[in-house]
């Protein structure tokens, strides 16, 4: 069980731009930091411009979380792998996605993945199975549910197993063997 003492690590992954909604994530953080004592720490890996990223940092100290909020920059795969290692869970509240690499490769770390409830993300995530979804109009709500997911430790490790299980078979190995299906398929064809 996580105690309400600990520090949380969350961690996105991608470009930091006003279409994945960093802001959202903020407030979110901001909820659950009002809504328990956890101290949760927010890591936005990736590219930023400087003006964005002081407008990020404005809102967080406005919060009353900017020394909860890490803008990273990028990191190298080693980094990543290190990052996605230390968090709790992965957080997404993008408009727009389509089959997102970073929530791919925090799902095979084992990360349950609290993501917007768009198509991109519900292709990846069914909503209590490798993570949650949330509507991002509602950072409230989905702070709630975050918190009630790092209070329930049985749920919380279902999920993990379940992110993982879901990507498993995401291998070189296997898009090889269906690509060679397919071009075998097609040369019988002909």
């Amino acid at each position: 069980e996580t105690p309400d003492s600990q520090e949380v690590i969350f961690s996105y992954v991608g470009r930091v731009v006003p279409l994945k909604q960093p802001e959202v994530l903020l407030e979110i953080i901001s909820e659950l930091s009002q809504q328990s004592d956890l101290t949760p720490l927010l890591f936005l890996a990736g590219r930023v411009t400087d003006e964005y990223r002081k407008e990020l940092q404005e809102r967080a100290h406005a919060l009353g979380i900017g020394s909860q909020l890490h803008l990273t920059g990028s990191l190298s795969p080693a980094e990543i792998g290190a990052l996605y290692h230390r968090s709790t869970l992965y957080l997404s509240a993008s408009q727009h996605e389509g089959r997102s690499n970073a929530v791919l490769e925090a799902l095979a770390a084992g990360l349950p993945a609290c993501l917007s409830d768009i198509p991109g993300h519900r292709e990846l995530v069914s909503d209590g199975e490798q993570g949650i979804l949330f509507s991002s109009d509602n950072p409230t709500e989905a702070a709630q549910r975050i918190h009630h997911l790092l209070k329930d430790t049985k749920t919380r490790q279902k999920l993990k197993t379940n992110a993982q299980q879901s990507v498993s078979h995401l291998t070189w190995e296997t898009h090889a063997a269906a690509f060679q299906k397919l071009y075998q398929q097609a040369l019988r064809r002909k």
